[in-house]
């Protein structure tokens, strides 16, 4: 199913390498969104929650691990990262500024 935030980030956020945060209620269909848009950019692997706990044991050792083995090949392309519940990390804002 297309949703409409779906359009509004393609045209409104990620042209202008924009980071975009999805908020909302619970199980309104956020989660399933960002899963859907890193379907379609062949990206899935770049879907962290902050939930998975071994997740979060790796990014104890290297918060930027997971992103420097999808650096992309090519000049123009540009991943869809998406992380999942990155609210409950302490220092979120300081780790999403620093990317």
């Amino acid at each position: 199913m297309k949703r409409s935030l779906e359009g509004l980030l393609d045209l409104a956020h990620f042209p202008h390498r924009r980071i975009a945060f999805v908020v909302g209620p619970r199980q309104v269909g956020k989660t399933t969104l960002a899963q859907v848009m890193l379907a379609k950019r062949k990206s899935k692997n770049l879907y962290r929650s902050w939930d998975d706990l071994e997740w979060r044991r790796e990014f104890v050792g290297a918060p930027y691990g997971f992103l420097d083995a999808f650096r992309p090949k090519r000049a123009g392309e540009r991943p869809l990262v998406v992380l999942d519940e990155i609210h409950k990390y302490p220092r979120w804002k300081a780790y999403i500024k620093s990317l």
